[in-house]
């Protein structure tokens, strides 16, 4: 039998009972890794949340657009309005294409309404772009169009595009 030796803890020569399992590995970092600068990239952008009251707009657009889609001869008119700015393209659904868009921002509405900062939300800068609008569907042969709200309620800037535009020739 072999004669078992009792070693004093503090012995540095003491063997140390070790048992590494052999699918065990062991890594050491000396330092930190160094992570590499990442550009910023859409996805990595900070970008605003969306605001209840805009969330429910986009649902209604969507609902909206569900029914509503343009065609080469019937197009879509479209409005967007902003705080600022109302915007409206006439767009062609089936090609994914715009026909023609215009809003309060295009120079040519801005010499006709004038270019001080609150002159372009009013109903009479809507007006003149639903008038352009007409006017180019005209120019372009379109007689006919559906209208596409875009979620807003059919009132002030968004109603006063769409009668300029039926004033100006096109039907919807």
């Amino acid at each position: 039998m072999a004669h078992h030796h009792a070693w004093p803890e503090s012995d540095p020569s003491r063997p140390v009972p070790t048992r590494v399992s052999p699918l065990c590995t062991t890594l050491t970092i000396a330092h930190p890794p160094i992570l590499p600068v990442i550009p910023a990239t859409p996805s990595t952008q900070v970008v605003a949340k969306v605001t209840p009251k805009e969330a429910r707009r986009q649902k209604r657009h969507t609902k909206i657009r569900s029914k509503v889609s343009g065609t080469a001869d019937r197009p879509r008119i479209s409005v967007y309005r902003s705080n600022q700015h109302t915007y409206v393209q006439v767009i062609d659904d089936e090609n994914q294409t715009t026909l023609c868009a215009v809003g309060t921002m295009s120079p040519k509405i801005k010499e006709i309404v004038g270019s001080e900062e609150w002159k372009s939300k009013t109903v009479d800068a809507a007006r003149e772009v639903g008038k352009a609008v007409g006017a180019m569907c005209v120019e372009k042969g379109i007689k006919t169009a559906v209208f596409d709200r875009g979620g807003f309620v059919y009132h002030g800037r968004v109603k006063a595009v769409a009668e300029a535009a039926r004033e100006a020739g096109v039907e919807f």
